[in-house]
């Protein structure tokens, strides 16, 4: 598992900066939030003979969260770019709540915390009209959900012995001569071995904690649910919390938390309540 500094290196190294309109100013959309002013246009991405979706219809989820918006609307560049020039968050406010209270134009909404009643996607039609501000608003939100999803499906009692069981063959029953199991080591087995999206949980596993400075897996307690839980409130914080979103922007690549459908959470309940594997070979060869 790799650490995450490599990450913020490679995401400096490779990404193009875009000026901004001057020197020090944030995107024009972010400086009169209440009149939800626009940034510069962005051209449609559809034509009369083209089938791809139309990235700047927010009247339609087959345009405004399809997962090839994110590409075409520029939104690594867009974003990282407002995260160094936008000069109107809070002293002391996260870097994901002040861009839903300026895209929102209300300071209510959060959605760093695993479950928050107050992390809301921007409705289709409603009063967000710029395509990346809403795009951008839509991925914070799809990122919590699928945090929160996952959060949810480790608590249910049905998946306690597929976990369990990983924990076994990791080493938590004293196996010899296997690694220190960590909270960080079990998520990513449980993760790889039932998620419901390839591309998005192999992200997530490789942002996991690493190294020696992680703490062994509690092996004394009944059910492990709550260290794992607990280790994706942290990474989920990571994420969208402090000033900085380039681990955010590395897990949202691409558009896909956008293909990444929620899969409901009964369907991922169901895969832990009804896989068992049986060896660390099995977890190996299983893609």
């Amino acid at each position: 598992m790799r650490s995450t500094l490599p990450l913020y290196i490679l995401l400096l190294c490779l990404l193009p900066l875009q000026p901004s309109a001057a020197p020090g100013a944030g995107p024009t959309y972010f400086t009169k939030p209440e009149n939800n002013a626009q940034t510069s246009p962005v051209a449609s991405t559809s034509t009369s003979n083209s089938s791809g979706p139309n990235c700047t219809d927010l009247s339609s989820s087959t345009g405004a969260t399809h997962p090839s918006c994110w590409d075409t609307l520029g939104m690594f560049e867009w974003m990282f770019n407002w995260s160094l020039s936008n000069k109107t968050c809070e002293q002391g406010e996260i870097w994901s709540t002040c861009f839903l209270r300026l895209a929102y134009g209300g300071a209510r909404y959060e959605c760093a915390t695993l479950g928050s009643e107050n992390c809301t996607a921007p409705e289709l039609g409603g009063p967000v009209t710029d395509p990346r501000v809403f795009y951008g608003a839509f991925n914070i939100y799809a990122v919590n959900q699928y945090f929160s999803t996952w959060s949810t499906a480790l608590y249910a009692l049905k998946s306690q012995s597929a976990i369990t069981s990983l924990a076994d063959i990791l080493g938590a029953d004293g196996t010899p001569g296997l690694p220190r199991l960590t909270p960080s080591s079990l998520l990513a087995a449980v993760v790889s071995k039932y998620g419901l999206d390839s591309a998005v949980d192999e992200t997530l596993v490789s942002i996991l904690p690493s190294g020696s400075g992680v703490a062994s897996l509690d092996t004394s307690a009944t059910y492990y649910s709550t260290q794992l839980a607990t280790l994706l409130g942290q990474v989920l914080q990571s994420l969208m919390g402090g000033t900085s979103m380039l681990l955010f922007l590395f897990l949202a690549r691409g558009g896909e938390m956008m293909a990444y459908t929620g899969e409901s959470l009964q369907r991922l309940e169901a895969t832990l309540a009804g896989e068992l594997v049986a060896s660390v070979s099995e977890l190996e060869e299983d893609p």
